[in-house]
C-alpha cells in the first residue's frame, strides 16, 4: 500500500515538473557563439546549429559545416549538442541536429536560495530542419522528437513529444536583418498515458550593423523569447570584429551580451533545471575563425556565463566548413 502511494504522488510529481523540465530544455541556446551574446537571436546567422535558433537561417551559408558543442560548470552539468547542414542546390538548405543534456544525483541542500531537488534526468531532441531562399526571403522548417526521464530512486518517469518549428528571415539591407521563430505547442506524453502540454513559444530577433563605423566591426543584436501567456525575455547582445580576412585569420571576434531578462519577476525558489535555463545571465566570449584551404575553414568559440543564482558555465564549440 505504501509504495502504491508513493507511486501515485511520484506521478502527479511528474506532471508538475515535467513542463518546467520541457521549457527550459527548448531554450537552451546550443553554442557557444549564441551563448556568448547573451542568447540566441533569429537574425543571427551562425552555422549549422542555426537549425536550433531559426532554420530560416540556414539559407545564409554556402558550405557544409558540421557544429559540437558542450557545456563544464560546477553542478556535474553535461551537456552537448551536434548539428550538419548541407546546401540543396542553389536555393535549398537542408540540417540535422541532436542536443542533449544528463545531470549527475544532485544534493537536497539550497544553493544561493535555491531549492535543489535531489533528482536524476536526462533530455535530449533531434531535429530535421529544411530552408529555401527566397531573397531578400528565406523560410524554414523543422521537425523535431524530443524525450525528456527522470529516476527518484526506485520510481522512473519518461516523456516524449513531436513538435514542429516555423521560422522566416528578413534582409532589409546590408546592414539590417530581422527574424521570427515559432514553435508549436508539444503533448508530453508520459508511460502510463498521461498527457502533458507545453505552450507554444515566439522568438523575434533584429541585427543591425553601424555602417558609419566600419563594415563588419559593430554588430549589435537584440531579441525576445516568450512562451505563450507567459513574461517575454530580453536578449542583448554586442559583437566586435577587429580582424576580418587579415593576419592569415578568417576572423577574430569578441562578443558580450546580458540575456533571459524577463521582463516579470522571477520565481527564486523553481526547480533547478527551470532557474539552470531561464536565469538571468551575463556573457562574454571569443571566436577564431581560420581558412585552413580553399574549401576547408574552421572556427573555434568560448564563451564564459556568469547566471544569477546558479553556478557559471564555460561554452566551447567547433565548428568545421567544407
Amino acid at each position: 500500500m505504501g509504495k502504491y502511494v508513493i507511486f501515485v504522488l511520484c506521478s502527479f510529481y511528474s506532471i508538475a515538473i515535467g513542463e518546467d523540465f520541457a521549457k527550459s530544455f527548448l531554450r537552451i541556446s546550443p553554442d557557444a557563439v549564441s551563448r556568448s551574446i547573451g542568447g540566441f537571436n533569429q537574425a543571427y546567422s551562425i552555422g549549422a546549429i542555426d537549425l536550433f535558433i531559426n532554420p530560416a537561417l540556414l539559407s545564409q551559408h554556402t558550405k557544409k559545416e558540421l557544429q559540437f558543442s558542450n557545456i563544464i560548470d560546477l553542478l556535474s552539468n553535461q551537456y552537448a549538442s551536434f548539428a550538419f547542414s548541407t546546401p540543396l542546390g542553389n536555393t535549398g538548405h537542408v540540417g540535422f541536429g541532436l542536443v542533449g543534456r544528463m545531470n549527475s544525483n544532485l544534493p537536497e541542500n539550497g544553493t544561493k536560495g535555491v531549492n535543489i531537488r535531489n533528482y536524476n534526468h536526462y533530455q535530449f531532441a533531434m531535429i530535421i530542419g529544411y530552408s529555401r531562399n527566397l531573397s531578400p526571403f528565406s523560410i524554414g522548417m523543422n521537425i523535431k522528437y524530443f524525450r525528456l526521464g527522470y529516476d527518484e530512486g526506485e520510481f522512473y518517469k519518461a516523456a516524449s513529444a513531436v513538435g514542429l518549428d516555423l521560422g522566416i528571415h528578413y534582409i532589409l539591407s546590408k546592414a539590417f536583418s530581422i527574424g521570427f521563430n515559432y514553435q508549436t505547442p508539444v503533448k508530453l506524453r508520459w508511460d502510463n498515458n498521461a498527457r502533458q502540454p507545453a505552450p507554444g513559444r515566439m522568438g523575434l530577433g533584429i541585427t543591425w550593423m553601424p555602417s558609419y563605423i566600419s563594415d563588419n566591426f559593430l554588430r549589435i543584436l537584440l531579441s525576445s523569447d516568450q512562451f505563450v501567456n507567459e513574461p517575454i525575455q530580453i536578449n542583448f547582445g554586442i559583437i566586435l570584429t577587429p580582424v576580418m580576412n587579415k593576419l592569415g585569420l578568417k576572423s577574430f571576434t569578441l562578443r558580450s551580451g546580458i540575456g533571459n531578462f524577463d521582463l516579470d519577476s522571477h520565481d527564486k525558489t523553481s526547480v533547478l533545471d527551470n532557474l539552470t535555463d531561464s536565469a538571468p545571465v551575463l556573457t562574454i566570449g571569443a571566436g577564431l575563425g581560420i581558412d585552413t584551404g580553399t574549401d576547408w575553414g574552421i572556427n573555434l568559440d568560448y564563451c564564459f556565463q556568469v547566471k544569477e543564482y546558479i553556478t557559471n558555465q564555460h561554452i566551447i564549440t567547433t565548428r568545421i566548413r567544407f
